[in-house]
């Protein structure tokens, strides 16, 4: 009987090995490389300084404003006093400034800047220093001279201002005078001499060429007693027609009115603040295709833009952002590798000025890099959707073109969705969605934050970790990832407004072997007072400094 059961075990087992078994797949071990990060920011208070307003008071000295506008034995003339009136009522300072121009055959400059050169002044004084200089009337009056010279000075102004207060600012200019230009080339049929409209025109023209949020070119005709009804029409034609052409205001004045110039808006233009995007991102970490389909995390060690396989296929440095010294980053210099760049040759790139290897604007790229690549030296966000230049660039989308809602890969998910998620504008990625796309939460704090401000609790979940070279030999064991928040604010009422910035970071760490995570908790929570404004400030100091201002991983 027991050597029947060991026969009938036996065939058994042969049956078994005979079998066609198939080997049950090993799961891989999921890594501990996730981080999730917390914390609150706020947008900027709304600053009038941000949103500046020039005021240009042109105002005509002719030998008939004499009779039009004398000046009273004991005070100013009705011009001058409208002019000390409206400063009084709206105070230079915060972004507003005064300019004073006067002419009759010439024009002149009468305010002086900060800088020394004829422009604007925030100094009241001075305006009220120069205001007795209207009283000294003499010779004809030249449209032509005093607009153009206008234009100059509006134009020198516009120049100094950054891109963003430029696109924030209000230029109000007041025209007064008493009549019709002297010579009058005003042809039949025509409300303005030719080269009269060519001014305004010029004036108005500005709001557009120089992207500014306002230009208005508002006219005062000041009535001389006695002036017969044709004149007055030919005058009053001209004055309105130039308002009419630059966004302004007509108001004429008889000779025993006061001038009031309250019914012009010289305010300025300030908004509240609203979040436009609030975007998190690891420089070091970018998902690539996997072998067998899918996706693997990609280690960029030193947040060029390549990851280090393929730094290492070319020859680049996976521990230098750019190998060759030239200014040009690896991953650049790589993307243009078919307009003849080479990150190993360092005479291919134009970096030679004196400021071409700052950051002006704090947004990644070079001043040198962005002035190849056609982007705004000033501007963070150059084409206003959002996402910085940098962080465009480094993924495919277009910096210069406002591309967020397109999608170029086709895979249903908008550019901006899969900047803001970390995944890949360029690649069909959406089945990965779940395994590499963050997870954002942001919530409205109403009780936090000042008059005009709005500040957010966010958490950000599913931010994978690189396990990175030390780009520090001996220092550490590498594993340090660097992950950017950045929020960009916006005026309330323009989405399309350059935006104001705020920046943080974070170097929490990874390695795999053996497999370790600082904090180990994988949290890490980011204070309000951790976001600061980016790139340099006027006085050459730097703003937000990764290496200075990043927080590390306390355990």
């Amino acid at each position: 009987m027991r050597a029947r059961f060991v026969f009938l075990a036996l065939v058994v087992a042969i049956g078994c090995t005979n079998a066609d078994l198939q080997e049950v797949p090993v799961q891989p071990r999921l890594a501990d490389d996730k981080l999730s990060v917390s914390g609150q920011f706020c947008t900027g208070v709304p600053d009038p300084a941000q949103f500046p307003v020039r005021v240009l008071f042109v105002v005509d000295i002719s030998g008939s404003m004499a009779v039009s506008d004398p000046e009273p034995p004991n005070g100013l003339s009705r011009r001058a006093q409208a002019i000390v009136d409206t400063m009084k009522k709206y105070p230079p300072g915060s972004g507003l400034a005064y300019g004073l121009i006067s002419f009759a055959s010439n024009a002149s400059i009468l305010t002086t800047g900060a800088n020394g050169l004829s422009g604007f002044t925030s100094d009241g004084n001075q305006i009220l220093t120069a205001v007795p200089a209207l009283s000294a009337v003499n010779g004809q009056t030249s449209y032509d001279s005093a607009l153009s010279l206008a234009y100059q000075m509006l134009q020198a102004d516009m120049n100094d201002l950054d891109a963003t207060s430029r696109s924030r600012a209000r230029y109000v200019i007041v025209f007064m005078s008493d009549g019709a230009p002297d010579p009058d080339t005003t042809g039949p049929g025509e409300s303005l001499p030719p080269d009269v409209r060519r001014d305004v025109l010029d004036i108005a023209g500005l709001q557009s060429t120089q992207q500014l949020a306002m230009v208005s070119l508002n006219t005062v005709y000041i009535t001389q007693p006695g002036t017969p009804a044709s004149q007055l029409f030919q005058a009053s034609t001209l004055l309105s027609t130039m308002a009419n052409l630059a966004n302004g205001t007509y108001r004429q004045f008889d000779s025993n009115q006061s001038i009031n110039l309250f019914y012009i808006d010289f305010t300025s233009l300030v908004r509240t603040s609203t979040l436009k995007t609030f975007v998190v991102s690891n420089v070091n970490e970018r998902a690539v295709p996997a072998a067998g389909g899918g996706t693997q995390p990609g280690v960029d060690s030193d947040g060029d833009g390549l990851d280090d396989a393929t730094e290492a296929l070319i020859g680049t440095s996976p521990l230098l952002a750019d190998t060759d010294g030239d200014g040009f980053s690896d991953g650049l210099e790589y993307r243009l590798r078919n307009s003849g760049f080479n990150p190993l040759y360092p005479d291919d790139a134009d970096c030679a000025q004196v400021t071409d290897r700052e950051d002006t604007d704090g947004d990644g790229l070079l001043n040198c890099e962005e002035r190849y690549l056609g982007t705004s030296l000033q501007l963070m966000d150059t084409d206003a959707d959002g996402y910085s230049d940098d962080l465009e660039y480094r993924n495919g989308t277009n910096p210069v073109i406002a591309d967020g809602l397109g999608d170029l890969d086709f895979d249903g998910a908008p550019n901006g969705f899969e900047l803001a998620n970390h995944t890949d504008p360029l690649r069909d990625d959406a089945a990965d969605f779940s395994q590499i796309a963050y997870r954002y939460q942001i919530v409205s704090d109403e009780d936090a934050g000042r008059p005009g401000q709005a500040c957010y609790q966010f958490t950000v979940d599913n931010v994978t970790l690189a396990p990175t070279l030390s780009t520090v030999p001996g220092a550490d064991q590498g594993g340090t990832n660097t992950i950017v928040l950045h929020v960009t604010s916006t005026v309330s009422d323009n989405p399309n407004d350059p935006g104001s910035h705020l920046m943080a970071c974070i170097r929490p760490k990874y390695r795999e072997s053996p497999e370790g995570k600082d904090p180990p908790s994988g949290q890490m929570v980011v204070p309000a007072e951790a976001f600061k404004t980016p790139g340099l400030s006027p006085d050459g100091g730097v703003g937000f400094d990764e290496n200075r201002d990043c927080i590390v991983a306390n355990h």
